[in-house]
């Protein structure tokens, strides 16, 4: 409550005393229960997703990719008041350690990297804010799930199973740009992002970046990759898409469990060509069912929040 009714004070003075472009950046884009969300909020990640992602920075753009920016703040502020409301927090080093990462990628000092994202309109902190909300989701998710993701030996053997019975079958390295649809309702706006961001594909945009970006699955951060699947364990609204894809193909947006998935085939391989890790398995199928967890956790958030989308 005091936040609110300090808010509501601030956005008083602003509007007695700020210049009418800036009282406009200050008007609130999106209310998330107790979090608000400005238009500025929203205007400078899109410009940090735009700049990451190297789509061109035009009006049509910033236009067309604001709405799943704002999906994406909307979801980044339920991952964070779940984390708060689970007592988990996240330590500065964590959050320096990826701007170091990625600074690293791109052959830059932290410093450095700092000045050129100055130089094309971004604060660090933008970042650090994006960063902070992701490894909070993933301490919420490895918390509340661990013991419900757990693999047991039989899990373990059926999977070596089957792996062993589609030896020379195709196994297919895929990538998935995810947008959930929360409520019938969401439906339509949802496919028309998936097309604008398909769009972007189209015109020459990188799938990694752009999935790091938007891609709205615990798989985004590592640019979308699903890893290598056979036929059977794809999900059965994609499973048709990607068995039909040559490698390097993109296609979408197509129906998914749950959403909207834009696909790519990263490469393609015969089933059984290498040793199997027992290792490897176990990791996977606790990967699948993490994900599959997270994404049903963060719907359920959705649907029980307060939200009142007001641009």
């Amino acid at each position: 409550m005091r936040r609110w009714f300090a808010y509501a004070l601030f956005l008083l003075f602003v509007s007695t005393t700020a210049h009418p472009a800036a009282s406009q950046d200050l008007k609130i884009a999106a209310v998330v229960n107790e979090d608000i969300i400005t238009v500025i909020d929203l205007l400078v990640r899109t410009r940090v997703a735009i700049v990451a992602s190297h789509v061109q920075d035009t009006q049509e753009n910033r236009q067309r990719l604001s709405g799943v920016v704002l999906r994406n703040l909307i979801d980044e502020h339920l991952k964070t008041q779940a984390a708060k409301s689970q007592g988990i927090t996240v330590d500065d080093a964590e959050v320096n350690a990826r701007l170091n990462e990625l600074a690293q990628q791109n052959k830059l000092t932290l410093e450095e990297f700092r000045q050129k994202l100055a130089a094309s309109g971004i604060l660090m902190d933008s970042l650090a804010d994006q960063f902070r909300a992701d490894i909070a989701w993933q301490m919420v998710v490895r918390k509340r799930f661990r013991s419900a993701a757990t693999v047991n030996r039989k899990d373990i053997d059926d999977e070596i199973a089957q792996m062993k019975e589609n030896e020379g079958k195709p196994e297919y390295l895929v990538g998935e740009i995810f947008l959930p649809v929360y409520s019938p309702a969401d439906a339509a706006a949802v496919e028309s992002t998936g097309k604008d961001l398909m769009a972007q594909l189209q015109q020459g945009a990188n799938f990694t970046e752009l999935a790091q970006q938007f891609s709205q699955s615990p798989t985004g951060s590592s640019g979308g990759v699903l890893g290598w699947l056979r036929a059977d364990q794809l999900d059965p609204g994609m499973r048709g898409a990607v068995t039909a894809m040559t490698k390097g193909q993109i296609t979408g947006p197509i129906q998914t469990s749950g959403g909207y998935s834009i696909l790519t085939l990263f490469d393609q391989r015969t089933a059984g060509q290498t040793p199997i890790d027992e290792d490897a398995v176990t990791s996977r199928l606790t990967a699948q069912r993490i994900d599959t967890l997270a994404r049903a956790y963060l719907s359920d958030l959705r649907t029980q929040a307060f939200i009142d989308i007001r641009q």
